[in-house]
């Protein structure tokens, strides 16, 4: 086991807190945008359930997929 002085501890510390707290800025910015990808994502979603809905009225109803 490795033993520091009290000013060692200290600044051992304060360097990890100051790494923790630029981790934490760096993780809130990539999940703002995986919210802004899954956003993306629902919406395109829908609109290819709408386009089925639409296609299926369209065509009569009919479940059979296209080819």
């Amino acid at each position: 086991m490795v033993e520091y002085s009290y000013q060692e501890a200290v600044d051992l510390l304060n360097q990890n807190l100051s790494q923790g707290k630029e981790s934490l800025v760096i993780v809130h910015s990539e999940l703002d945008t995986l919210k802004d990808r899954i956003t993306e994502t629902e919406v395109n979603i829908a609109r290819v359930i709408n386009w089925n809905i639409r296609e299926k009225r369209r065509t009569g109803g009919s479940s059979a997929p296209q080819r």
